[in-house]
């Protein structure tokens, strides 16, 4: 990140709430709360995540928490809808995750050659809002992108994306925990984990087929899994 951005430049943007307002994912801010936060929550070769907090005023409890992710790609990058993606942006309109992804146009109207982001459109075939069903994707909240003019990188795409977090970190750090502890992981629970990652593998395959302009063979491929990229909720 730092061939991209200065400290202070980092710190500017991790204090960046804007958007925020725009969050559409019960629980919805009621009066008198307030987004706290900006707080680190990881860094990247082109990105830096913050972890945000809605928080009552009055009874200063946190209400809901959301993790902003802002990635940086080089403005040379294209952000044409085209080819397999070529519909998306109609998916994520109704889902509501539009959040300023085109600030030259209202929100839900974004230039054709001005909103596309890869990871996102991913996400958002794999986002599900509204479903009794359990997901088991990271979940995206919505994403938004800042002008060219950013005065943070006139020379990138500064993307922001919004998503939940996942309280109970990743799996690379709960096999760390054992290890540290000399305890073994229950079996139950790698077993529980299996299958999990098998019912994920299944819904990366049915999202992708139903998304616009599909075809029979259509399957979103994860390249980078790892323990690290293995989040865990709290049980339910």
């Amino acid at each position: 990140m730092s061939n991209i951005l200065n400290p202070s430049q980092i710190y500017a943007v991790s204090q960046d709430r804007s958007n925020l307002q725009t969050k559409n994912t019960p629980p919805y801010p009621p009066p008198n709360t307030t987004w706290v936060g900006g707080y680190k929550f990881g860094v990247g070769g082109f990105g830096v995540a913050t972890l945000w907090i809605l928080v009552g005023r009055t009874t200063l409890r946190a209400i809901d928490r959301v993790v902003i992710k802002d990635a940086f790609e080089k403005s040379s990058d294209s952000t044409v809808e085209t080819g397999l993606y070529k519909g998306i942006y109609r998916q994520l309109k109704k889902k509501g995750l539009d959040f300023g992804v085109d600030p030259t146009h209202n929100i839900g109207h974004a230039a054709s050659h001005l909103r596309f982001l890869k990871e996102a459109y991913l996400q958002v075939s794999m986002t599900v809002p509204d479903t009794s069903e359990e997901i088991y994707a990271a979940q995206l909240w919505g994403y938004s992108r800042k002008l060219l003019d950013s005065p943070y990188s006139p020379d990138h795409n500064h993307w922001r994306l919004y998503m939940p977090l996942y309280d109970y970190g990743d799996l690379n750090g709960l096999i760390k925990a054992h290890y540290i502890e000399k305890k073994a992981i229950p079996e139950p629970f790698i077993w529980h984990t299996l299958i999990c990652l098998m019912k994920a593998a299944v819904q990366s395959e049915d999202q992708a087929r139903s998304r616009p302009n599909n075809t029979d063979t259509d399957v979103i491929v994860v390249f980078d899994m790892k323990p690290g990229n293995i989040l865990l909720a709290a049980p339910d």
